[in-house]
């Protein structure tokens, strides 16, 4: 059985929330703090993702809705508020081209490289600030409760509430 429109919007958003979980209580400043091993910062990782999600669209010949805003404007707010265009254009798009194969590998893609990159943030959060933890098990923004959800789409089970 084939996940629907709402499945994929669901996996997005649950994709997007290990994002948003490390953002969460993060200053502007916390934001630009360069790892020195690798140059990264949290506001560049973030910036990446959402590049991510204009490139797939593009692919696909869909203008994004969204941009990213230039550096020295960056904030939580202006980035929370990016994602949540993400998702409301997807949506759309989803309404619009229900079924679509090439938007659904795009928006697969786009997941999964979230997902990936959630473990870089996690690392730069925790190298300013090591008594953070990123959310528990199946809590609100846990990769856990995301890859789950994926897993069970993947095996055609009807996705279930967990925990938290």
């Amino acid at each position: 059985m084939a996940a629907t429109a709402q499945q994929w919007l669901e996996l997005h958003r649950l994709s997007l929330d290990t994002v948003r979980a490390v953002l969460d209580g993060l200053t502007e400043r916390q934001l630009l703090v360069q790892e020195p091993t690798f140059g990264q910062s949290v506001g560049s990782e973030v910036e990446h993702i959402i590049g991510a999600e204009t490139y797939w669209l593009r692919e696909v010949h869909i203008e994004p809705a969204f941009s990213c805003a230039p550096r020295e404007e960056w904030s939580v707010g202006g980035f929370l508020r990016t994602l949540e265009l993400v998702e409301k254009q997807y949506a759309e798009i989803l309404r619009a081209r229900p079924g679509d194969a090439d938007v659904l590998f795009g928006l697969g893609r786009v997941c999964q490289h979230a997902l990936n990159h959630r473990n870089r943030l996690v690392f730069l959060r925790r190298r300013q600030q090591p008594d953070w933890q990123p959310p528990a098990a199946y809590g609100k923004g846990s990769w856990e409760r995301a890859v789950d959800y994926l897993t069970e789409l993947l095996i055609g089970l009807e996705p279930r509430e967990r925990g938290g």
